[in-house]
């Protein structure tokens, strides 16, 4: 009843030598990693890659099977700037795959981000899966995998083991979280744990978990890819209810012993995510320390799409803002919302202030339908008119969703664009005339327009954004994702489009830094307020592209700003509600704020036409 798991040398720095000579098939992985196997079956190892063996007796193997009859790959991942002295921590990984579909190469996009990004060593697990093993072979060698790194870790890899975490994605989610209850059992201490999507409960129907339900249909995971999972490896009901197979129905013990720091990845459109805020809720009952988020609008499979692991725009983020603070960059509290309104905006848009009558006009975009609304101002103080009905705005429904809208010269009412061109709007009834048509329908589910101004000359400027970007989130692009597909168009009041491809510079790149910039104006001074989506301020940017300060709310996602005001000194500022399910409870998004800067801002110009 013994095993081998397979390693690559009992020096360290020899090992972390060889690999930076490994061959191409290793270095694909853009980190010092050392496959301990060859990448394609029959394919001899090459000198970089050798293997060695260390046979070590496991009480977890079917009677009757040798050292020599089986052995378990792993891959270690060291971060390319590891340290020459001392040890790093140590994470070891379960891929996932139901238990049948996967393999040593599975996550190795993302044991290499956190390897570099966490600077610490990744260990990843090739267990045996079905339907040629069956329950439990896959979590015996899941154990016994972490055994033997926990036991030679530190002589054989050069690890230090007080730093031990354990973590998997799916089933590998259900692997860890079985060996960090029979490793708490057993007093092997275990530092932290990370799941990803994690299978917690194989009893699990439609009936007894809501997320199985509302998301069975849903890509990556539906019910019956999930059940043929399960059925190629759990043979029997007995088995489903085994807390090894569902550690949701560990003992008291395990669970008291279990591992204390937990971070808990879950998915809003998974079938598991239910069965993952169980898992979360009972270790918390027990006295641990859970972190666990749900990611809004994302599938089962999101890790395949990259999305786990500390992407390097979350690293500069926490590099830049210590405590949310950027560092050497003044920080002033811009406050709470200036006007609650009854029914938060879903997404504040295209905030316009007009002098002549001292009214605020701006837009609910994605409210179905979507609205306009019409503040009357003070005109001495630029506060809420006595006459403002019930102190909350005009509203008209629009016939369709506005994103940025520009008083007209010469007629009542506004130039607009709707998701797919130029429009008018009639101030009074909320009626829109559809003017020019750009975007074609069959491109319409990837690309709207989004924002857009009017220059000194009268000309509307419109811009389009990438939909498919947008929901991936414009900073987080995926390396190979291109170019986005936003354009830049100009309708002239000659009734004339050109579409702007030349010309263009880059002003500010903040692709790599927290937040997204939205919609933005000028001040006199030359300076850029930029409203930053996720970011809960709007930055100040001069003329030569100096980042001056920071002017912090209480909304998470500020959208849109406009200066108005008697002294047209003051920014009002549109936001949006946070839609995430870890939301902030205390979030003030979707309502109304004010500052007053005391610089004079740049007026939004009309459309002559």
């Amino acid at each position: 009843m013994s095993s081998a798991v397979a390693s690559s040398t009992a020096d360290p720095s020899s090992t972390r030598r060889k690999a930076s000579k490994a061959c191409s098939r290793c270095m694909r992985y853009r980190t010092k990693c050392v496959p301990l196997r060859s990448d394609a079956v029959g394919q001899p190892p090459c000198e970089a890659c050798d293997t060695l063996g260390l046979a070590q007796e496991c009480a977890f193997l079917p009677r009757g099977q040798s050292a020599l009859d089986r052995r378990i790959p792993i891959r270690v991942f060291y971060p390319i700037d590891l340290p020459t002295s001392g040890h790093a921590p140590i994470l070891i990984w379960y891929h996932g795959g139901g238990v049948v579909l996967g393999g040593i190469n599975a996550e190795n996009p993302f044991c290499t981000r956190v390897a570099n990004s966490a600077k610490c060593v990744v260990v990843t697990v090739d267990y045996r899966m079905a339907p040629e093993y069956k329950f439990p072979v896959g979590h015996e060698d899941a154990w016994t995998a972490f055994e033997w790194v926990y036991d030679s870790g530190k002589g054989r890899l050069g690890v230090d083991i007080s730093r031990f975490g354990i973590g998997g994605s799916s089933s590998g989610g259900n692997l860890a979280a079985f060996v960090s209850q029979r490793a708490g059992v057993q007093g092997i201490p275990i530092q932290f744990m990370v799941l990803g999507v994690p299978v917690c409960d194989n009893t699990a129907t439609a009936d007894t978990y809501k997320s199985r339900n509302v998301n069975r249909h849903c890509p990556g995971l539906p019910g019956a890819k999930m059940l043929w999972y399960r059925d190629q490896y759990i043979l029997t009901a007995e088995d489903l209810s085994n807390p090894i197979a569902s550690p949701l129905f560990g003992s008291d013990g395990a669970f008291k012993s279990s591992v204390n720091k937990v971070f808990i990845a879950l998915a809003e459109l998974d079938r598991l995510r239910s069965e993952g805020e169980a898992y979360s809720k009972k270790l918390k009952t027990f006295g641990k320390e859970v972190d666990c988020r749900t990611y809004p609008g994302v599938p089962h499979a999101v890790q395949a799409m990259n999305g786990f692991g500390r992407h390097p725009a979350d690293v500069a983020m926490e590099d830049l803002y210590p405590d949310n603070v950027e560092v050497d960059v003044p920080q002033i509290e811009g406050g709470g919302p200036w006007l609650r309104l009854k029914t938060p905006m879903v997404l504040g848009e295209a905030p316009i202030y007009r002098a002549e009558d001292s009214t605020l006009h701006y837009v609910d975009c994605l409210k179905e339908p979507a609205e306009l609304h019409i503040l009357k101002l003070d005109p001495t103080t630029g506060e809420l008119s006595a006459s403002a009905q019930d102190g909350q705005p005009r509203i008209l429904q629009l016939e369709e969703s506005v994103t940025v809208q520009f008083f007209r010269e010469k007629k009542p009412g506004y130039i607009c664009a709707y998701f797919a061109g130029v429009a008018f709007l009639d101030e009074e009834t909320g009626k829109l005339e559809i003017h020019k048509e750009i975007i074609p329908q069959d491109e319409r589910s990837i690309r709207r327009f989004n924002d857009g101004g009017v220059d000194v000359m009268g000309r509307f400027w419109l811009a389009e954004i990438d939909r498919k970007a947008l929901s991936l989130g414009m900073g987080r692009l995926p390396q190979d994702y291109g170019e986005p597909l936003g354009r830049l168009w100009r309708y002239d009041p000659d009734g004339s489009l050109h579409l702007m491809e030349k010309g263009l510079r880059l002003f500010i790149d903040r692709r790599n830094l927290g937040g997204e910039p939205d919609a933005m104006v000028l001040s006199v001074e030359g300076d850029l307020y930029i409203a930053m989506w996720a970011s809960s301020r709007v930055m100040v940017y001069s003329s030569e592209g100096k980042h001056l300060k920071d002017i912090k709310f209480t909304a998470r996602n500020m959208a849109c700003t406009s200066w108005g005001g008697p002294d047209h000194d003051t920014l009002y500022i549109a936001s949006a509600t946070d839609k995430r399910p870890n939301k902030n409870s205390e979030d003030d998004g979707g309502h109304l704020f004010k500052y007053n800067v005391g610089v004079k801002g740049v007026p939004k110009y009309k459309f002559k036409g």
